[in-house]
């Protein structure tokens, strides 16, 4: 199959392939392996266009790791918004879901996500844990919503409540 790509369009997929790569890998500093390391792969290939392409400026080059995106790469037009966007939304998601998953601990006593090992959960019991923590997650978000992270305490040292 052959591709063929503007300069706008090549530099377009290189903010995305930066943002998706910045998803996978975070801030992690291992080595990448299974999906990560196919990835890495594809991209090494991709980037090898950018001089072809205009787009030096975004790709440098080390004996270390290859290809990588270059430090202008975060300054291009609209990366930080989305990575801000990003990060902000993923954090307030996981706030809101391990916070549901602890009251439904503490209300039940037993996880609120089931062990996969374990034998199969009915029907019911699955709706019903689901409608609980869609409920509590509800609550969080009002919360969340309207005042922010103004009324969230930690209470140290205090062991768990029982």
């Amino acid at each position: 199959m052959k591709l063929q790509l503007t300069p706008k369009e090549y530099r377009r997929l290189l903010q995305m392939l930066y943002l998706a790569d910045r998803m996978l890998n975070g801030r992690r500093e291992d080595e990448p392996t299974g999906l990560r390391l196919k990835c890495e792969e594809v991209l090494q290939s991709f980037l090898g266009y950018a001089t072809q392409f205009g787009c030096a400026d975004l790709v440098d080059e080390t004996e270390a790791v290859g290809l990588n995106f270059s430090e202008a790469m975060p300054d291009e037009p609209g990366i930080k918004d989305a990575i801000q966007d990003y990060d902000e939304d993923a954090f307030w998601q996981e706030l809101v879901a391990q916070l549901a998953e602890r009251d439904y601990e503490r209300l039940h006593g037993r996880p609120a996500l089931p062990d996969p090992d374990g034998p199969p959960e009915s029907d019911a019991n699955q709706d019903s844990r689901e409608e609980e923590l869609a409920r509590l997650e509800d609550e969080y978000w009002r919360e969340f919503e309207s005042e922010g992270v103004k009324n969230l305490v930690v209470l140290k040292g205090l062991g768990r409540p029982s």
